[in-house]
């Protein structure tokens, strides 16, 4: 899994966690090896030292798509995953409407997942 502490920044080989402020969320860890194990080019990054993660999909020449996971207050505050813009994506437990969603933003872009990984 791959660690950025600033987005923009680009990816070096063998970044590691170390002196992030925190470590994220672990339904993030199991979306993000959900999404890779469908062949969508993510990646879990944080754009403030690790006070906050997300899941960062990659749409080419489009705007990349996060992901957040937190508390939901109209839910009494349960755990869901949700979008840039405040969008309540699905809750915590509800991968499978989350990688629809990712898959959806993924199609959207015209980009295809041939050749993720090295693989054909």
């Amino acid at each position: 899994m791959t660690f950025r502490s600033n987005p923009t920044e680009p990816r070096k080989q063998g970044t590691s966690a170390e002196g992030l402020h925190g470590s994220p969320n672990p339904r993030l860890v199991v979306l993000h090896s959900a999404a890779v194990a469908h062949r969508l080019p993510v990646e879990i990054s944080t754009a403030d030292n690790g006070r906050n993660y997300y899941l960062r999909l990659d749409r080419g020449r489009h705007a990349p798509a996060r992901v957040f996971h937190g508390h939901r207050i109209s839910d009494a505050g349960r755990d869901w995953f949700y979008g840039d813009g405040g969008e309540w994506i699905a809750e915590s437990d509800d991968l499978t409407s989350v990688l629809v969603w990712l898959k959806g933003k993924h199609a959207g872009a015209g980009a295809t997942t041939s050749g993720f990984h090295g693989e054909t």
